[in-house]
């Protein structure tokens, strides 16, 4: 295949526009916080909360062996909606009376809030009795064996239990407690049910293990402390030169603890950077072992320092313990048996990093996170990935790179965006920065903090929300040029009034968990508000509401949208309007001629404006298929829709049927795509090239080309793409063979996003740690800041 010489005004260039977050004002925001895997049904399920609040739901798919995201689900403190959302630990379990997951998450604060998964919404908010102490906050969580009792701790000591209802009740019940008199300052960091519910274990932030009973399960009892060697000798070959420790010294923490019933053994991980088994029977210290410590130089000789073990599970499938510790390492120890007796030993049996920096081999990401099941172990770190080791039982001899999976991080699309060609920002959620595509910074905008906003057309008018709230605003954007050179942007507030249940004033809306999910330009002056709102009947069963509304920035009115129309000819207007109501909207599109394109997960609407109403038009469900994406093609007039499971069809718009290329090739994308996904498990979204019959794909680290036209084949070797991208049509390229029919790219790291520069002109612009646009006239020189650049023409 020949290929034609490129122009530079062709190629991209980058600029740095922080789209990451890597400022320091939210450079914690992917940080995570936790992660938990189950086995649901017969697959697993994974659970990962991370600090900005967010709970991101995956599943495994057994057939093609990929992590498939579910759901994203934002926190919101419904009692105190300024109060941090992070997520600091939380529960994730299989009800044994409903067969149904489960979530209960604390948030530093003295509040216990329990989700539905299913319908992506908080369920309820639980505030624990705290009365003697008004600072007291919940400090760890847990769950007893039969998973009908949580346990917590608290900052001051304090021990409380609540007994979740087999009635499919929404409502905690409080059991007992256990008041601490004395060390109201030690905090409760780890604590659990053990032994069949019959005892119950606790680690503190002073170097204490506490075992109490309760086995009469009425009330809580200390019945032994155990004490972490502080190590207050320094040398004790001479006893002159002994140093005396002060009381300010630092006081060793216990960070883990886990009970191994098959042995009757205590494990814990403290801040001395030991592991030490407990013989559970008779309270005595069994073993300690340290993890291989890091060297520090001073003055020329060499001290050992030892770190933090964080984290710690049991793995009863492969009977041995993981560890995670502050050198950013993951430790694996085996229980060894005695031949001649009952008696064991735990040997460390590795002990390495992982994700070591690129820059550095000793550094890497602290590992914030541990979990196992079967033969599944999860880690996540403080920048945000989550590491998946498949086969456990081989972690001390199995490459990383090959037997491992990493989830993508699932990044705000809408935090960056290119809109007639003017880069607009959301930095931190209080600012605002505006671009031009050559990188010359336009305006900054700082704003109170917000979720989201969008912008019309014209790049005249922004409307910023929050959408845990319903709070929106709006600015207006008056452009500075100089001979037709955009020079900057000047920012002026635009009143907006007569809102539809407006939260200006920071007041809560009467309709309680009322907040916007989305708002969209219709026209230069008209925006699309969806709402939605939950309600939940007395067994706590949650029932989704959406209110569509049509607001008029320049009049400043609003009409509540009307749907008319037959789902069915049994059907009447209020089965239209209740069917849209009540169903979980994914998205909202513009079409032409202002129609309407609302996705669910199996469903499809569309409707058309009518005077004072919108008329249904269409309406089909895929019901074997959740859908993942959902996008109008306007050359050929039909969706095209991803499924969860990756397969791909082109309806026809008006009425739902699949076209021939999607007859030929419904099933999946092709096989070598299917076979690099494994990277990134999640099609982020799709791209319309204009007057094209191609569509582009992409995700986390790839960008699949697809042109309609041609047929898909299931075999064929990926071409290698090493300098072009071309988009262009292939008619000077005749000899193409069918195998060209679509295009791999694998190059790319962290694809954040792509988007058209012009909806008129097949150019596009990419996202990842820069931003990349065409009309590079250096690119040696530009395009050799990034390990990801290279030359593309679209």
């Amino acid at each position: 295949m020949t290929t034609v010489p490129l122009s530079k005004s062709s190629l991209l260039k980058l600029f740095k526009v922080n789209f990451l977050k890597k400022d320091e004002l939210n450079c914690s925001s992917l940080e995570i916080t936790n992660t938990k895997i189950i086995k649901f049904n017969e697959t697993y399920r994974l659970l990962v909360s991370r600090n900005n609040g967010t709970l991101e739901h995956w599943e495994y798919d057994m057939e093609i062996h990929q992590w498939l995201n579910l759901s994203i689900i934002n926190s919101e403190n419904i009692n105190d909606a300024s109060s941090s959302n992070t997520i600091e630990d939380f529960l994730y379990f299989i009800d044994p009376t409903s067969n149904l997951e489960r979530v209960f998450t604390i948030n530093g604060n003295e509040i216990i809030t329990e989700y539905d998964l299913q319908n992506r919404c908080i369920k309820k908010q639980h505030m624990i009795n705290v009365s003697s102490d008004v600072n007291c906050i919940i400090w760890s969580i847990n769950i007893n064996k039969e998973l009908n009792k949580i346990i917590i701790g608290l900052t001051n000591n304090n021990i409380q239990i609540y007994d979740i209802p087999s009635d499919s009740s929404n409502e905690l019940i409080y059991n007992s407690q256990l008041v601490s008199s004395i060390n109201n300052d030690e905090k409760i960091l780890t604590i659990s049910f053990i032994d069949d519910d019959k005892h119950i274990l606790t680690g503190t932030s002073l170097g204490k293990i506490k075992i109490l009973s309760y086995e009469n399960k009425n009330s809580i009892q200390v019945i032994k402390t155990l004490k972490i060697d502080n190590k207050k000798t320094v040398n004790n070959k001479n006893k002159n030169n002994k140093k005396k420790f002060k009381k300010d010294d630092k006081v060793p923490i216990v960070w883990c603890l886990e009970y191994i019933q098959k042995y009757n053994v205590i494990v814990s991980g403290d801040s001395n950077g030991d592991l030490k088994v407990w013989d559970f029977k008779s309270s005595t210290l069994l073993q300690s072992l340290s993890i291989s410590s890091s060297s520090t130089s001073n003055g020329g000789n060499t001290n050992k320092s030892k770190n933090d073990i964080l984290n710690l599970i049991y793995n009863e499938t492969n009977d041995c313990i993981f560890t995670t510790s502050l050198d950013k390492k993951i430790s694996m120890f085996k229980i060894l048996k005695s031949n001649n007796d009952e008696s064991f030993k735990v040997h460390l049996l590795t002990s390495r990093l992982v994700n070591k920096s690129t820059t550095n081999i000793l550094q890497g990401y602290d590992l914030r996170a541990l979990h196992s099941v079967d033969d599944f172990m999860v880690i996540g770190n403080d920048k945000g990935m989550v590491q998946i080791f498949n086969q456990c039982s081989q972690f001390n001899t199995l490459d990383n790179n090959t037997t491992t999976s990493k989830l993508p991080i699932l990044l705000r699309q809408e935090d960056t965006f290119v809109n007639n060609k003017v880069v607009f920002n959301l930095t931190n959620d209080s600012l605002i920065k505006m671009y031009t595509l050559e990188g010359k910074i336009l305006s900054k905008m700082k704003i109170n903090p917000i979720d989201s906003f969008t912008v019309n057309k014209s790049n005249e008018i922004m409307v910023l929300f929050d959408k845990e709230s319903t709070t929106i605003r709006s600015v207006f954007l008056e452009h500075v040029t100089n001979d037709d050179i955009l020079e900057g942007i000047k920012v002026t507030k635009l009143p907006l009034e007569n809102l539809p249940f407006s939260d200006n004033n920071g007041s809560r809306n009467k309709k309680d968990s009322l907040r916007i999910q989305n708002i969209q330009f219709i026209n230069e002056n008209e925006i699309l508000i969806l709402y939605k709102f939950n309600t939940f009947d007395f067994n706590g069963n949650v029932t989704n509401n959406n209110l569509l509304y049509k607001y008029n920035i320049e009049e400043m009115e609003y009409v509540k949208i009307e749907i008319s129309g037959f789902f069915n000819e049994e059907e009447d207007d209020e089965d239209a309007e209740e069917e849209l109501a009540n169903i979980l909207i994914e998205s909202v599109e513009i079409l032409p001629e202002n129609k309407l394109l609302i996705t669910s997960e199996y469903k499809i609407i569309v409707l058309h404006p009518a005077e004072n109403t919108y008329k249904l038009e269409s309406f089909y469900e895929l019901k074997n298929n959740k859908i993942q994406i959902c996008r109008y093609h306007k050359k050929s007039d039909t969706l095209i829709i991803v499924t969860k499971n990756f397969k791909i069809l082109q309806l026809n718009l008006k009425d739902g049927s699949q076209t021939q290329w999607s007859m030929m090739n419904y099933g999946s994308f092709p096989k070598i795509v299917v076979n690099d996904m494994h990277k990134s498990s999640v099609i982020s979204d799709i791209v319309s090239l204009p007057n094209s019959d191609k569509l582009l794909f992409y995700a986390n680290n790839w960008i699949l080309i697809i042109n309609l036209m041609k047929n898909l084949p299931m075999k064929a070797k990926k071409r290698k793409y090493n300098e072009i991208l071309d988009t262009s049509d292939d008619l000077e390229h005749p000899e193409v063979p069918n195998t060209d029919s679509f295009v791999l790219i694998t190059k790319f790291s962290n694809l954040y996003k792509l988007g058209l520069v012009d909806d008129k002109e097949n150019e596009v612009y990419v996202i990842n740690d820069y931003l990349q646009v065409p009309g590079s006239a250096n690119t040696n020189k530009v395009l050799s800041s990034s390990p990801a650049s290279g030359k593309y023409s679209f």
